[in-house]
Formats: C-alpha cells, structure tokens, sequence
C-alpha cells in the first residue's frame, strides 16, 4: 500500500487524482461500521483473529500510515469498556 499511488477520477487522465490508500481506508472504515451494527461480538473477534495482525504489520513498517491504521482498529471494535481489544 503506497500512499503515493493515484488513480486518476473517471476516465479523464488529466483530472484530479484520488490517493489509493485513502481510498482503502474510507472502504474498510464503511465495512467496519455494517459489520458492527450486523453482529458487533462477532465482527471484533474475527477482526481480532485474522485482521489485526496484517495491519499490526503495516504499523510496525511504516509509521506513515499508523496514524490512519489506529482509526481501523478501533473502526472493528464495539465501543464498550469490556471489548475485547480493551481488555487486550
């Protein structure tokens, strides 16, 4: 995930570009919030068991994108006191 890799809007070359990693970001953000409304016990322990790893990795490599990566760890987890990754 290179946060210099655009795309370019529509068909049009020339026009404004979108950054890819932004992107990325605003889609699982919007996934994380249906999944949380559909079954949110669920949805944090399987984020737990196979999503916080690969972005704990992405993290730990570059500190460019941890700020933004914190946002999704927290978009995967009922914002209660005895959620899982809290208790973590």
């Amino acid at each position: 995930m290179n946060p210099t890799v655009t795309v370019p809007h529509g068909e049009e070359e020339e026009g404004p570009s979108t950054n890819i990693f932004d992107l990325m970001h605003q889609t699982l953000g919007q996934i994380a919030i249906k999944l949380l409304n559909a079954d949110p016990q669920q949805t944090e322990v399987l984020f737990l068991e196979y999503g916080l790893e690969p972005i704990l990795e992405v993290m730990s490599e570059n500190a460019l994108k941890r700020n933004r990566l914190i946002y999704l760890l927290y978009s995967f987890v009922m914002p209660t006191n005895n959620s899982h990754l809290r208790l973590l």
